[in-house]
């Protein structure tokens, strides 16, 4: 909050990756079979606080989303995806395998709302990263807050001491009740 970081709040969007890995031999589309990729992205939203979905990649998405309609950039297969997927937010890259590295064409729906953007790089893993965490940072301006906050001296090297305030529940007379108030205080925000 001091750095006046945008916050998720519990009702964090989740986002649908559709990336294609273009290179001289085949198109493929990374789905969670793909460990290597898949691992990445996933990792990538899980540190930035997002949910994130892969296609199936079943008879329905082939012939919904082409790879042409991920070349084209194509608007309503991406619909009838996120439709199908209950997402109103899909990332589609393309991602070509150049000799000078990944080039990558970039598209983020955001419900009505369409981004593009380009990436280039060396490595595979950076261009991942990098897509991901732009679409990311989208997202966060658009869905997550920024709590304000009086600006406050840091708390090393000024003699100031942190607090600690107790909370008593009563009324809590079986474990299963503990349970549920145990389970709500660790739910709050």
């Amino acid at each position: 909050a001091r750095l006046q970081l945008p916050l998720w709040n519990k009702n964090r969007p989740t986002l649908l990756g559709w990336v294609m890995l273009d290179s001289k031999d085949q198109q493929t589309v990374i789905t969670e079979d793909q460990s290597t990729e898949a691992d990445l992205l996933e990792e990538q939203a899980k540190q930035r606080g997002l949910p994130f979905l892969f296609p199936l990649m079943d008879l329905e998405d082939l012939t919904t989303l082409t790879a042409a309609a991920v070349i084209n950039g194509a608007k309503e297969p991406v619909r009838q995806i996120a439709k199908r997927y209950g997402v109103k937010h899909v990332l589609v890259g393309w991602l070509l395998k150049t000799l000078n590295g990944w080039q990558g064409q970039w598209h983020l729906y955001l419900a009505e709302e369409e981004m593009a953007f380009n990436s280039n790089q060396l490595q595979l893993e950076d261009a991942l990263i990098e897509g991901i965490n732009r679409a990311i940072d989208e997202l966060a301006k658009r869905s997550a807050t920024t709590i304000p906050v009086e600006p406050s001296p840091p708390l090393w090297g000024t003699g100031a001491t942190v607090e600690e305030i107790e909370v008593l529940v009563t009324g809590v007379p079986t474990l299963r009740d503990y349970a549920k108030v145990s389970d709500y205080l660790k739910s709050l925000t």
